[in-house]
């Protein structure tokens, strides 16, 4: 009898302690996955700040000012010891995930989620060019379309003053043509004539005349001066 409450008894000891080492296995495994949910919720926060433009928004310890001890730890991990909003989402996710120390991630988990971040941070790094690249367009189209706006109006300024010029030249010969239509009605055919040869002899030599001759030159005195 004493040999079978014994054997009770540790078969009782046993039952408890596989009971204990499932529920600590169990534990171990939920607080892993909730740690694994929060480094994929991180990663979902990096692409949201991608798409923000924020990814590369630079931190400082003023930023935490709670954890100034885990800022230096960050800082110490980041590129260029620069930490900013990408890499604290990637720092926090690999290795303070559930924000008390570091996780005990599985090698082949940590893996995948640190190539997901090289790509976000590619991708980062494609969206600024590309919106640097989009700005620079928008400034040359911008200077383009003032350039050819003062050039529209340098047009329009000189095409105004052309047909300011043009009526004026208009309006003048409209005076002309009536004064040789008055000059024939009171002076007939041969007094118009008179008036029109004495006008052209003039014309000819007028300063105002763009065809007018050149002046003749006074010949050059080759004989020697002297007193």
């Amino acid at each position: 009898m004493p040999r079978a409450s014994e054997g009770v008894r540790t078969v009782g000891r046993v039952s408890h302690t596989t009971l204990s080492k499932q529920d600590k296995a169990a534990a171990d495994l939920a607080k892993m996955m909730g740690w694994i949910e929060r480094g994929v919720q991180n990663l979902s926060v990096s692409i949201d700040l991608v798409q923000a433009d924020t990814y590369d928004t630079e931190l400082s310890s003023e930023d935490m000012p709670d954890r100034p001890k885990a800022f230096e730890v960050l800082k110490g991990a980041s590129p260029d010891k620069r930490p900013t909003l990408g890499s604290q989402a990637k720092f926090w996710a690999l290795n303070f995930s559930d924000g008390s120390g570091p996780a005990p991630l599985p090698e082949k988990i940590r893996n995948t989620l640190t190539k997901a971040f090289d790509r976000v941070a590619s991708w980062a790094s494609e969206v600024r060019q590309g919106r640097s690249n989009a700005e620079k367009a928008s400034n040359v189209a911008e200077a383009l379309i003032t350039s050819t706006e003062i050039n529209a109006e340098r047009v329009m300024k000189e095409a105004r003053e052309r047909g300011s010029k043009d009526a004026v030249i208009q309006g003048w010969r409209s005076f002309a043509e009536l004064m040789k239509k008055k000059i024939r009605l009171n002076f007939g055919d041969d007094g118009y004539q008179q008036v029109a040869d004495s006008v052209n002899e003039i014309w000819k030599t007028h300063d105002d005349n763009p065809n007018r001759p050149l002046p003749k030159l006074e010949p050059v005195s080759s004989s020697p001066s002297g007193p």
